[in-house]
């Protein structure tokens, strides 16, 4: 498995938090191209993908990254808003109950 280069997913994460997700899918597309199985590098592809609106790709990604580390909550999240808003309820409902299981203290609106 080959590494992307850490600055330029340090770049895509500072893109996300900026706001700037068309620049931030990008950046992350040419790293996946790069090293496709790397959670570190899917989790947040899948976060540029759910706030791009591609709930499809974001639950993919989610999906594949969690194969490899299953009780991430980060992307436990991501997985479950990708479903929820693909209307799949019950999907939603397991991954964020996986979530709460995998960090019992984490504050989200949709696990209360």
């Amino acid at each position: 498995m080959n590494s992307p280069d850490s600055g330029k997913l340090a770049e895509a994460v500072c893109r996300l938090r900026d706001g700037r997700v068309d620049e931030a899918r990008q950046l992350t597309d040419v790293l996946l191209g790069e090293a496709p199985d790397l959670p570190p590098l899917l989790q947040p592809a899948a976060v540029a993908a759910l706030q791009a609106g591609d709930d499809k790709s974001a639950l993919a990604l989610a999906a594949k990254s969690l194969r490899q580390r299953p009780a991430h909550a980060a992307t436990l999240l991501v997985a479950g808003r990708a479903a929820r808003n693909l209307s799949d309820v019950d999907m939603a409902t397991d991954f964020f109950r996986s979530a709460t299981r995998a960090a019992p203290d984490l504050a989200e609106p949709e696990l209360a």
